[in-house]
């Protein structure tokens, strides 16, 4: 059948509408520090016997014209996104996503240019103006006891996509600040409230039809307010790749720098299996998930997920007496959630879980504490 289609089109007889062919997506951001989740990415391989369904996003059209992208077997080109079509939101850090098989997003044509001020191709997952999201997190740890220590953090964050393009792609800037109002504990003292505040800038692409890259780099202020030493500023990072074993599989490799005084350095190793569309298991470490959908709304999807996670992070404090210090807070978390992920309008999600293994240093060398362990609920909303 591809052979004859692609015959046709080189006589100029293409009598019914393009073959569409799978390709593949860039992948996304899942929460701080930077573990990525990523779409389905399977790989063409030979000739196609059955005709896919329709893609949500642009089709590829058989081409003797192009250069060869994929399998040597044949050529792709890629036709210009309609606005009629679906369009999703990259949302660091959630995103929302189709994640129905076989129906994969596409990745930029090869004939796009190194540098461009109009993209010729919109990435998966992205909005086509300027403005791509805005988000509001709130996350809730009681104190529990009396060494127990509680903390409330509050989240804002916008993302935008500015030019310049780089080969079809747009850089993805994500303001965002945190306040966390700290509640405790007795035996020890910590400051009242801590600050996150950065920039990310980040990047990704389709670098190969198997290989997916996600690179952002985030200069960033993590003090209480107070202590404005080079200390309290740092830059972290992230350099991620998913290689598409095949239609089931992904292998995710990589590493995150936290630029933490405990890990500053966090590697980034697993696997993604999708045995089904309802099903995702991302066994990823740091920060592993398994995901099952139990029900579709027309385009609103509905999961509900099992998970773990390494909480916490490097503060640049003032001792009493104006004397520069670090606090690191670190805690493990397990959790239950559940995820509204709409292609238009609001998304949202809520998190229950238990946090233990809980410690709290300095790097002065002050006495520290292990606080008891507590709760969590954590609530998101973008748009």
């Amino acid at each position: 059948m591809l052979a004859l289609a692609m015959s046709a089109a080189a006589n100029g007889q293409l009598s019914g509408p393009p073959m569409q062919l799978p390709t593949h997506s860039a992948f996304r951001e899942d929460a701080k520090p930077g573990v990525a989740r990523l779409y389905d990415l399977p790989s063409v391989q030979g000739e196609t016997t059955t005709t896919p369904k329709p893609l949500p996003r642009a089709p590829v059209i058989a081409s003797p014209a192009t250069p060869r992208l994929f399998a040597p077997t044949f050529n792709v080109a890629l036709a210009p996104p309609s606005v009629d079509q679906r369009d999703y939101v990259p949302n660091p850090p959630y995103a929302t996503s189709p994640l129905t098989s076989p129906e994969i997003p596409l990745m930029a044509p090869v004939e796009t240019p190194l540098f461009s001020w109009r993209p010729s191709h919109i990435p998966e997952g992205a909005k086509t103006g300027i403005f791509q999201q805005s988000l509001f997190r709130t996350t809730y740890l009681p104190r529990i006891g009396a060494d127990g220590f509680g903390m409330t953090s509050l989240t804002k964050q916008f993302t935008f996509a500015l030019p310049p393009f780089i080969s079809g792609s747009p850089i993805l800037v994500s303001p965002s600040y945190t306040t966390h109002f700290l509640d405790g504990p007795a035996p020890i003292d910590v400051p009242p409230h801590l600050i996150d505040g950065e920039i990310e800038f980040r990047y990704m692409k389709q670098a190969t039809p198997r290989l997916g890259i996600d690179i952002s780099v985030a200069p960033s202020y993590y003090g209480d307010g107070h202590n404005k030493t080079s200390d309290a500023w740092r830059v972290t990072g992230r350099a991620l790749g998913a290689w598409s074993w095949n239609e089931r599989w992904q292998i995710v490799f990589g590493g995150v720098y936290t630029g933490r005084s405990d890990f500053p350095a966090v590697p980034v190793a697993g696997a993604i299996w999708k045995p089904a569309s309802d099903i995702r298991i991302e066994a990823i470490f740091p920060r592993p998930r398994a995901y099952f959908r139990p029900f579709v709304n027309g385009t609103i999807e509905h999961w509900v997920y099992l998970g773990g996670e390494y909480g916490g992070n490097t503060w640049a404090i003032e001792q009493p007496g104006g004397i520069s210090d670090k606090m690191t807070y670190a805690d493990l978390r397990l959790l239950v959630g559940w995820e509204r992920r709409a292609p238009r309008g609001f998304s949202g999600r809520f998190e229950a879980g238990w946090v233990f293994d809980r410690s709290i240093e300095f790097n002065s060398g002050s006495p520290g504490l292990d606080p008891s362990d507590t709760l969590m609920v954590r609530g998101e909303m973008s748009f």
